[in-house]
């Protein structure tokens, strides 16, 4: 399919972002619009996502093939240190839990449901604009830097392998700097190693942490990144027409908690709701201003601001490290991290807290 003449709303990147965009245009009475991507739906390399309670709410996507989070643990290699369980969020919302999703298998489901409502969906598009490399932001003029200046490239979670393999879906795990740089698409070997290094010891395959030894059979797809922060100048300009960044294109992150798609799929939701205002607006007054879209571009310029802040602070307080502090403290800042996350973390009200800031049922 090739592009149309004409279209009053170009959404580039058919990633989750950009389809929660498109049926939400749908939702709110626009469907003059058109959804490209230079990748065939579904066929991406991609990495598992987490939906937190507000976004499934909004995102209204439980029919996918997804698995179903009670709480979310925090353990050291041996052991369980805390847990936060999303029960208590039963008072707030219907979905007191978090989805485990491929974000493949997100993509083919939403966008089967656009077929079927005869959307325009070109694939093999001349240019992909939903990552940290966008080409419209480029073009558009619109910087994008750490709002807290550079990243630090020596944190113990500075770089990463994420990979999807048969014994566990896609263990996250961190690549020491001093180890070098991970290769491209890491091999079983490599992974394997990691594991041994850094992972579960109920999954390694050394027999002297897991009198089981397990071993990865198959690799499926690996990849590496690097851990950083970025924020677009502003996510709203005029560069021949208007144009919104959403997603990666206006803000990346550590990737803590499925912070990241909750905040995309969110801005692509309320930005097709401000989207087909102005459209509205405009029709019955072709000389309106930009006001309803300059608003809902400085609100999620400012909760992106909020979500960097706290990714941050987690990854500070993850990153610690469990050298001794000096000779006469035999104690490190993690040790002191796992005892405070124990002492505190089989409190209801605590697990309350940590379950509510994660799923974001709160706060728009």
């Amino acid at each position: 399919m090739s592009l149309p003449d004409n279209s009053t709303v170009l959404i580039v990147g058919a990633d989750p972002a950009g389809l929660a965009a498109a049926l939400s245009l749908i939702h709110y009475g626009c469907r003059d619009f058109v959804i490209a991507d230079a990748t065939v739906r579904g066929q991406k390399e991609l990495r598992t996502i987490a939906l937190h309670s507000a976004t499934v709410r909004e995102y209204q996507c439980s029919r996918c093939h997804t698995i179903k989070g009670k709480s979310i643990r925090v353990t050291s290699r041996d052991s369980q240190i805390a847990e936060a369980k999303f029960n208590p969020l039963k008072k707030h919302s219907a979905y007191s839990y978090t989805l485990f999703v491929p974000q493949n298998v997100t993509e083919l489901v939403l966008g089967k449901k656009l077929q079927s409502l005869d959307i325009p969906y070109i694939t093999n598009f001349s240019f992909e604009d939903d990552d940290t490399r966008s080409i419209t932001r480029t073009i558009s003029g619109i910087g994008f830097s750490d709002p807290e200046g550079p990243n630090p490239s020596n944190h113990v979670l500075a770089q990463m392998v994420v990979a999807d393999v048969t014994l566990e879906p896609q263990p996250l795990l961190p690549v020491p700097v001093e180890n070098g740089e991970p290769p491209h698409a890491p091999p079983k070997e490599y992974i394997q190693d990691l594991v041994n290094i850094y992972g579960p010891a109920c999954i390694t395959s050394d027999l002297s942490l897991n009198l089981t030894p397990v071993e990865i059979d198959q690799v499926v797809w690996s990849t590496r990144f690097r851990t950083h922060s970025a924020i677009a100048d502003r996510t709203f300009t005029h560069f021949c027409d208007a144009i919104f960044l959403v997603g990666d294109a206006a803000h990346v992150f550590f990737p803590m908690g499925g912070q990241g798609v909750i905040l995309a799929i969110r801005d692509a939701i309320f930005l097709s709701e401000a989207v087909t205002k102005h459209i509205q607006v405009s029709a019955e007054n072709p000389d309106a201003s930009d006001t309803i879209l300059q608003e809902i571009a400085e609100a999620r310029h400012a909760r992106a601001l909020e979500i960097i802040g706290f990714t941050k602070k987690l990854l500070k307080f993850a990153s610690l490290k469990y050298d001794p502090y000096a000779w006469w403290m035999p104690f490190s800042w993690a040790s002191l991290r796992d005892l405070t996350l124990w002492m505190f973390g089989s409190f209801n009200f605590v697990q309350s807290k940590v379950a509510w800031g994660l799923s974001r049922v709160g706060r728009r």
